[in-house]
């Protein structure tokens, strides 16, 4: 490929994800990836914290398999999760992963 075409690319590339208004960001030093929303508009479709999946709820923002899997033990130990605040009570979710989160369930 040349270097013109590469250039091209890259560029129309760059414009695909202006449009799709994401920015992909490296997260806390450690290299994971997340899309982040460049506008502020609330999410569409809600996750239902009481019945998420393992699957579904690590495709939250912060939340990977381990952390999922961590909210669903609690939950079928203690039943239904009346409050976000409530997760706190597990490690590794603090009030500032939760507030990520926090748009996007329910």
């Amino acid at each position: 490929m040349s270097s013109r075409r590469l250039l091209d690319f890259l560029i129309i590339l760059f414009a695909f994800l202006i449009i799709l208004g994401v920015l992909i960001r490296t997260e806390d030093n450690r290299g994971d990836i997340s899309v982040v929303p460049l506008c502020h508009e609330k999410p569409k479709l809600l996750v239902d914290i009481n019945s998420a999946s393992t699957e579904l709820l690590s495709l939250l923002p912060g939340i990977g398999e381990k952390t999922a899997e961590k909210i669903v033990e609690y939950r079928r130990k203690k039943g239904r999760i009346e409050s976000l605040s409530e997760l706190e009570r597990i490690e590794g979710l603090g009030k500032k992963r939760l507030e990520r989160i926090a748009p996007y369930v329910r």
